[in-house]
């Protein structure tokens, strides 16, 4: 049976193209770009099925009672409210903590009434409207969203269940449902939700289908930009990290900025999500690149060093010193030495070193730990001079002295444990040394050894 190729697998030669970089980029140029106009489209799209994701879910009363838990998490001041809520303050704004409390405020009197409308709503169906609009202005983070999604699914399965006559285990536990919920049967169900089997089923179902819509517009302003990526990642070449790699780390920058886009505020989306992108090219370089790792800020001044030196090097014609660099980039002289210290790259020890390439660069490095030829030439005598006096011993005397004194590499041993290997007494051990002693102090051994303590000290 005949295979037939895709067209993007071919090269421009009829053969099969196995490069997936090349693959990429043709399979990138189908996509048509996008105008100011087709943004906004695609922008508004999002915005409207985020919108009615949530408003499919905040209608059951599981789902508010748990972001009601969260928010209450911020009152006793256990989370900040930036960890809750989606808040777009920029951590270098003068005022950053001032907007930050004044935010927390308007959380918290947003909560309020929620509560108000939560409990509301429990007496009458018709404030369920006002329970969704003021959770929609809460603006709960994903994280938390998702679990009161999967909270109202656990629902929905405890009410099947209900329905159904089966069992539950798991879904019940994570509800922390009350005993009486549980022993008044789908009635109850439907009272501890505020929605009924079929209401549940719809809501889930629509957020659901508003997921999908959502992911599918994101999945197309991602895909009309990824040549905003590759022209950026492009700039970043030769910094220690493949093309590959900085396209895959740009497009994680570019979901970001699809995620936190906002067209209401008037920009182009490639004007926003330019720093996004080459934030998160930047920092995985400086995660990446280097052998040793260093911090981000580091790596920052790296940069402004490097670029300095460039500049200055066209300028001068030379190499520039280190107060010029710290002059140019504005950064100061001590904090240019460090950073000169610290950005030579790692050499191996098993480069080839010379034409040849038959020496090693760890050949070449001095080892200040080994000792030079002329100490060990000095120790061999040494310890031949030491053997020859002692071999004049009696053979039991030499051994206790040896071991005694640690001679020979061995550990210095006490009276007792020398005692144990001749079997002898730690008395008749210490009569044996005495008497070495007393031999290795003759005349005729001394000057032996007198010539061994002055070989010690040369």
């Amino acid at each position: 049976m005949k295979q037939t190729l895709a067209p993007n697998t071919l090269d421009t030669t009829g053969g099969i193209c196995d490069d997936p970089i090349r693959i990429y980029f043709r399979d990138m140029g189908k996509t048509a770009l996008l105008d100011r106009e087709g943004e906004v489209r695609i922008a508004r799209r999002i915005v409207r099925a985020a919108r009615a994701r949530r408003r499919a879910i905040f209608r059951n009363r599981v789902a508010i009672g748990y972001l009601i838990s969260i928010g209450d998490s911020v009152r006793d001041k256990h989370r900040k409210v930036d960890s809750v809520a989606r808040l777009d303050i920029p951590t270098w704004r003068p005022n950053y903590y001032q907007v930050l409390e004044a935010e927390t405020k308007k959380f918290l009197r947003r909560l309020v009434r929620l509560r108000s409308s939560h409990e509301a709503a429990q007496r009458d169906r018709g404030a369920l409207a006002g329970v969704v609009r003021t959770a929609l202005l809460l603006d709960f983070e994903r994280g938390w969203f998702d679990e009161a999604v999967e909270r109202s699914r656990d629902a929905l399965a405890v009410l099947e269940g209900m329905e159904e006559g089966t069992a539950l285990n798991g879904e019940v536990s994570r509800l922390n449902l009350m005993p009486s919920v549980l022993e008044g049967g789908p009635t109850a169900m439907v009272v501890e939700t505020g929605r009924t089997l079929d209401e549940l089923r719809a809501d889930i179902a629509e957020h659901d289908q508003q997921l999908r819509t959502m992911e599918n517009e994101k999945n197309s302003m991602v895909e009309a930009n990824v040549r905003l990526v590759i022209t950026i990642a492009n700039k970043y070449s030769n910094r220690g990290m493949e093309l590959p790699d900085l396209i895959q780390e740009g497009n994680r920058g570019l979901l970001k900025a699809v995620d936190k886009f906002d067209y209401r505020k008037g920009y182009k989306f490639s004007t926003y999500a330019t720093w996004w992108i080459r934030q998160s090219i930047t920092r995985a370089i400086a995660d990446q690149s280097r052998v040793i790792r260093v911090p981000v800020h580091v790596s920052e001044s790296i940069n402004k060093v490097v670029k300095a030196t460039r500049i200055l090097e066209v300028e001068l014609g030379r190499r520039p010193e280190a107060h010029e660099i710290a002059e140019q980039s504005g950064l100061e002289l001590d904090k240019v030495r460090k950073v000169m210290r610290i950005s030579h790259d790692p050499v191996s020890l098993d480069r080839p070193v010379g034409a040849s390439e038959d020496t090693r660069l760890g050949d070449l490095i001095e080892d200040t730990g080994a000792a030079s030829p002329a100490d060990r030439v000095s120790r061999i005598l040494i310890r031949e001079e030491m053997t020859r006096v002692l071999r004049t011993l009696e053979d039991r005397e030499e051994m206790v002295v040896r071991m005694r004194f640690g001679l020979g590499g061995q550990r210095p041993k006490t009276l007792d444990e020398v005692g144990s290997i001749f079997g002898l007494t730690r008395e008749r051990v210490r009569q044996i040394e005495a008497k070495a002693l007393r031999k290795l102090r003759h005349p005729s051994r001394s000057q032996n050894l007198m010539h061994i303590k002055s070989m010690q000290m040369v």
